[in-house]
């Protein structure tokens, strides 16, 4: 996940991150993954 698939996963997850009220506090995309450390409201299985 390079380039302009990178920059919007990134813009999709902070979208959604808003739309459910959680905090974004790290956020890390590589080639083959992505690393995500969100603050969630407990009402909201992952």
């Amino acid at each position: 996940m390079v380039g302009q698939i990178e920059v919007r996963l990134k813009e999709l997850i902070r979208e959604i991150c808003e739309e459910l009220q959680s905090e974004l506090i790290e956020l890390e995309i590589m080639p083959d993954h992505v690393h995500l450390l969100i603050e969630v409201d407990p009402q909201f299985g992952v």
